[in-house]
């Protein structure tokens, strides 16, 4: 099974390159449409699709990842040479692909280059993050959305494995090897499926799922109330109920755990670093500068 080349990106606008991809489901999509990306959700894809609301289409995360894509390409092929002793070359991938069959299964992958050792083609996807983000990239650690983008490009091209090279907060590169798994592929595919047909050429926005992007599409639909209208509701009051029972234990843990980190910070008082078992907290003093606003200083209490 080999993708199919729609259309390479330097021969098209990006107004064009919006086009193509309201035409399918990405990799960037597919694990919002399963619930498992914590920036964007099913409903804020189906927009996307769908054109009847505009979203956003870039920020400066996305265009900054974007423009260091070069630098990283060339810190993973060192990585590569430090392991493998080969040296290999990283060619940036411009072609929009196609699945074979599925013509709603699109792949917009970072680079791809052929393995030294296997001999194969291996597709290369080019990640930038926060510090804050560095625990979920430890060992054998990969944030979800990132394990279902990288499958969905290898279901797209049928290659047996990618790498993702990461940089955190600038300060670290590494990367890491992700073969090839069937079975979650399988399963990418089953659910987008459905998601392409009963969702986006049905019409059928999906139910919000909790995610702070629902609350903000809900809000920009409807930005004005009718004082006049009124509706009944009566069927939700099984909804209505949950929500003040599950409200109310959130107050009473929030307290709980406010309670448990006042403990800590009575018991460490002027220390920076609290040892627990293999885990530490800390209370730090923070400074920031002020530029449109006084200059601050605090002491941020963390449990790690």
């Amino acid at each position: 099974m080999q993708a199919i080349t729609l259309v390479s990106r330097d021969e098209i606008t990006p107004e064009e390159w919006r086009k193509i991809r309201k035409k399918g489901i990405g990799g960037s999509d597919i694990a919002a449409i399963l619930g498992l990306d914590p920036w964007k959700s099913a409903l804020s894809v189906y927009y996307d699709k769908t054109n009847e609301l505009q979203t956003q289409e870039d920020n400066l995360a996305m265009e900054l990842g974007r423009t260091l894509e070069p630098f990283l390409r060339r810190k993973f092929e060192q990585w590569m040479k430090e392991r493998t002793g080969c040296e290999i070359k990283v060619e940036e991938e411009k072609n929009v692909l196609r699945h074979p069959r599925h013509e709603w299964m699109l792949a917009n992958i970072d680079g791809k280059f052929e393995h030294p050792e296997a001999g194969e083609m291996c597709l290369l996807e080019l990640k930038t993050t926060s510090e804050r983000f560095w625990e979920e990239w430890q060992e054998d650690r990969l944030p979800d959305n990132y394990y279902c983008q990288v499958q969905w490009y290898l279901g797209v091209t049928g290659w047996k494995r990618a790498y993702i090279g990461f940089l955190i907060g600038n300060k670290k590169f590494d990367a890491k090897e992700v073969p090839r798994n069937d079975e979650v592929i399988d399963i990418l595919i089953e659910r987008a499926e459905e998601f392409w047909h009963n969702n986006v050429l049905a019409g059928v926005p999906p139910a919000p799922a909790g995610f702070k992007s629902d609350e903000e599409i809900l809000r920009r639909l409807y930005p004005q109330e009718d004082a006049s209208k009124i509706i009944e509701l009566h069927h939700y009051q099984d909804l209505y109920d949950d929500y003040k029972e599950l409200y109310t234990q959130y107050e009473q843990i929030k307290h709980r755990l406010e309670a448990i980190k006042q403990t800590l910070m009575a018991e460490m008082k002027d220390a920076e670093v609290g040892l627990i078992g293999k885990s530490k907290v800390t209370w730090k003093t923070i400074e920031r500068p002020g530029y449109w606003v006084e200059p601050t200083s605090f002491r941020q209490f963390r449990i790690y």
